[in-house]
């Protein structure tokens, strides 16, 4: 069974045991799946309102976006325990033991790569979020805002768990630049969602 088959108690429960899966990736991965159905949740509100059919292409594009984020964030949930997972073997053999070492570069990329590709599902879920407030119903402006601020927190929490494996990683020039669009990352989803919510204010 996936952790996107297990019900919301079930995964709390998971989520909180002595195992390190489901951890930190998983939440941050269901975070932005949280922020993704609660933004189409804002438009299913929206869609096939007279009052808003100026807008209703580019809602129902939107719509179909998050539609697409939403599950992609699951997928990455998975993938990001399993790396885990590799990375984790790892650990446990002496530094010297040639399976290891030649198994290293690629379990560290494995351990980098689903949560950096939550960074930029954030980001790009964001940018879908951004132009809302204005073509979607009001009553729900608390709930687009609250889609944003889920957003920003994913990918921060994301960011978390690249930033504590770029030590790992052998080349540094590229952990360096790595880390470089992590900020970038985290500041725009700060700015984004700061933006949604002066505009849900308005």
């Amino acid at each position: 069974m996936g952790l996107a088959d297990l019900t919301l108690r079930e995964f709390l429960t998971a989520a909180a045991a002595k195992e390190p899966v489901p951890g930190g990736g998983a939440v941050a991965a269901l975070t932005l799946a949280q922020g993704a159905a609660l933004g189409r949740m804002v438009l299913q509100y929206t869609l096939g309102k007279r009052k808003y059919e100026e807008s209703e292409t580019a809602n129902r594009a939107i719509d179909a976006s998050l539609a697409v984020w939403q599950q992609e964030a699951m997928a990455l949930a998975e993938a990001d325990a399993e790396g885990y997972r590799a990375l984790n073997e790892l650990f446990r053999l002496e530094t010297s033991d040639p399976k290891r070492m030649s198994a290293w570069p690629t379990a560290v990329e494995g351990a980098i790569a689903p949560p950096l590709a939550m960074t930029a599902l954030a980001e790009a879920q964001m940018e879908g979020l951004g132009g809302l407030a204005n073509r979607t119903n009001p009553q729900l402006r608390s709930d687009l805002a609250i889609a944003a601020l889920l957003t920003e927190a994913g990918c921060r929490a994301a960011a978390w768990n690249v930033e504590v494996n770029l030590p790992l990683l052998a080349d540094r020039d590229r952990a360096g630049s790595i880390a470089t669009l992590l900020r970038q990352r985290i500041d725009g989803a700060r700015e984004a969602a700061a933006a949604v919510e002066a505009a849900c204010r308005a």
